[in-house]
């Protein structure tokens, strides 16, 4: 038996173990002079940073770097002072810059955690006689340590910010904005951090989530001591369930009247104020507890991005609840009304409740988003609202004492909503491993960007995502009617984000334009600014998903609702002969036997007829 292999008999796995310590020096000398490098290599080719970094160091000595993942990689040389001359300088690739450590043994990359990240900071509107290095370096040491300024701040290149990029550690607590002390006084200043890293608050560390984290999710804690009661409520929903995708709605309006549809789909309604109806998420529903869900959403807390300046700051989940609201019957004694009068009362009522949308049909399906409602979120107007079906809790954007622009309503029936990413222009919940996203984007270019960047982040996930709402951009300029035409740059940064996102614009059926100024005459302006976008994984998983666009009633945004756009073939399509069945070994022996057969007539009717028997076989 060879003795450098030892048999692990007593263990309760059996492992076999390789003794390696014999050489070692050996091994490791070769390697003395190495370094370690990393930088961000997931929208960089590793051959251009190999290119770029051997053109900038210009070593006397032979140089190899090898690619190890995750964004590591060994530098091999075979002098200490080549070595010397990588350490002793700051080294960038293509606005990166290049972290470096000595070669270590046994270095494996899946085993190095780290809480700290390079990124760029933005100061806008900052002063220009505070544009010099050290100054800068001065005020962003109270976000993490200073790596350089941009040579376009330098140079005074761009009065609108000032760009500083900064190693900052996620473990820490980041502030939005910082009190600047000076010789005339004190000013408060935002601090906006471009394109943060994933991490998570459970591990901090930085290359994942919390959804994403496996020591969060596969905790042992969680298997032995479960907190979420399994047992079913009720007996009418059994476990094999499937919720299916239908009728997608978003509704963006200005006013919230009561009204009445002559549209099919609104007919029998029952509530005066809904314009839409809900989303439904195609996914096996095991019944929960949803109080416990409901509790976990109310005490999550989430990074919440400032759409108009890009700040970040830490907030806990908006949600209003109305379960605890009980209308109080009325104590004042009324007479019992005559038969006729009752009659009478009840034709009124039925002819009310068919003018309204019935919500009562729709109970299956799921999910409801409202931009730009007006009003602050408040439980007695919830209450209000009366959505038989939906869960008695609402999901908001109202942070930093702002009225909400985007609610989120779901179905009692789903599981309660993970909120992915929370912004003023959008919010994200992950419903049964797909992703929902509800927009509402700000009417600037500029704040837009914000969007578009957040939009590039989510897209990472590699999930099943249906992002719906107001974008307030156009894709082409034939999506606007009336008025100035649209931007060009405008529409050049939306199709590049949505090709970065890998999102395109779902089929869709109904009005044409979604939005109108609702004017008349030269003056009138419409536009198709609401939209659904999905990505490849939604179009696998709900094959045919689209959507309609809805009549405007009391909005003057048209509702968004789940449809269906399938045409179906055709009985009389014309037939074409193709010349491919020329090919075809049999296809002259066809032709022959079909000719032969004898019909009787007119020698035009004779030679009408036999094409038409032709074609038939041909067709079949």
């Amino acid at each position: 038996m060879d003795s450098s292999v030892v048999y692990l008999s007593n263990s309760l796995v059996e492992v076999t173990s390789i003794d390696l310590v014999n050489n070692t020096e050996e091994r490791c000398d070769a390697w003395k002079f190495s370094l370690i490098g990393r930088l961000d290599l997931s929208r960089l080719k590793f051959s251009d940073v190999t290119v770029s970094l051997k053109n900038q160091w210009k070593l006397k000595g032979q140089c190899k770097m090898i690619p190890l993942g995750k964004g590591f990689f060994t530098i091999k040389l075979d002098s200490e002072i080549d070595k010397m001359t990588i350490k002793s300088g700051k080294w960038e690739v293509y606005n990166q810059v290049l972290w470096i450590r000595n070669w270590i043994p046994d270095f494996r990359p899946e085993n190095h955690r780290t809480s700290a990240a390079m990124i760029w900071v933005h100061l806008p509107g900052l002063s220009l006689e505070y544009w010099d290095e050290k100054t800068l370096f001065t005020i962003c040491r109270a976000l993490g340590t200073p790596v350089k300024v941009d040579e376009a701040t330098l140079n005074y290149d761009n009065g609108y910010y000032a760009r500083v990029l900064v190693n900052i550690y996620f473990a820490n607590k980041i502030p939005n904005k910082l009190w600047i002390k000076t010789k005339f006084g004190g000013f408060m200043h935002n601090v906006i951090l471009i394109k943060p890293p994933k991490f998570c608050d459970h591990c901090k560390i930085v290359g994942h989530l919390n959804m994403e984290c496996r020591v969060k999710n596969f905790s042992p804690q969680e298997v032995t001591k479960p907190t979420v009661n399994l047992t079913p409520k009720s007996t009418t929903h059994s476990q094999g369930i499937k919720f299916d995708i239908s009728d997608t709605l978003f509704c963006s309006g200005n006013q919230h009247k009561g009204y009445v549809s002559n549209s099919k789909e609104a007919d029998n309604c029952e509530t005066p104020l809904m314009q839409f109806q809900s989303v439904g998420v195609g996914h096996q529903v095991n019944p929960v507890d949803i109080s416990a869900e409901d509790s976990a959403v109310e005490k999550s807390v989430i990074n919440f991005i400032n759409g108009k300046d890009g700040s970040m700051s830490e907030e806990r989940v908006p949600t209003t609840s109305w379960s605890k609201i009980i209308q109080k019957p009325s104590t004042s004694k009324t007479k019992p009304a005559p038969l006729q009068q009752k009659e009478v009362i009840a034709k009124n009522k039925a002819q009310q409740v068919n003018n309204k949308y019935n919500f009562r049909k729709n109970q299956g399906k799921g999910v409801v988003f409202i931009a730009e409602p007006k009003i602050s979120c408040n439980a007695t107007f919830c209450n209000k609202l009366n959505l038989p079906g939906m869960q008695i809790m609402v999901i908001h954007n109202s942070v930093l004492n702002k009225k909400g622009n985007i609610w989120l309503f779901w179905n009692k029936h789903l599981p309660t909503p993970t909120v992915i990413s929370m912004s003023t222009q959008m919010i994200t919940v992950n419903i049964g491993g797909n992703l929902i996203s509800g927009i509402h984007a700000h009417v600037g270019e500029v704040q837009r960007r914000n969007l578009w960047a957040k939009m590039e982040v989510i897209s990472k996930l590699n999930l099943p995502w249906l992002a719906i709402g107001d974008f307030n951009a156009f894709l082409t300029a034939e999506e606007k009617s009336g008025g100035i035409t649209p931007n060009t740059r405008n529409m050049l940064e939306f199709n590049n984000c949505l090709d970065k996102c890998d999102l395109m614009q779902a089929s869709k059926s109904g009005c044409e334009y979604s939005w109108s100024n609702c004017q008349h005459g030269a003056k009138r302006i419409l536009c198709n600014l609401d939209k659904a976008v999905i990505n490849n994984l939604w179009i696998q998983k709900y094959e045919g998903w689209s959507y309609k666009v809805g009549l405007r009633i009391a909005s003057d945004h048209s509702p968004l609702l789940r449809g269906c756009v399938r045409c179906p073939k055709p009985k009389n399509v014309p037939q074409k002969f193709q010349k491919i069945w020329i090919e075809h070994p049999n296809f002259m022996e066809v032709v022959k036997k079909c000719w032969s057969e004898q019909v009787q007539g007119d020698p035009t009717f004779v030679f009408q007829s036999k094409l038409k028997k032709l074609k038939r076989v041909l067709v079949d």
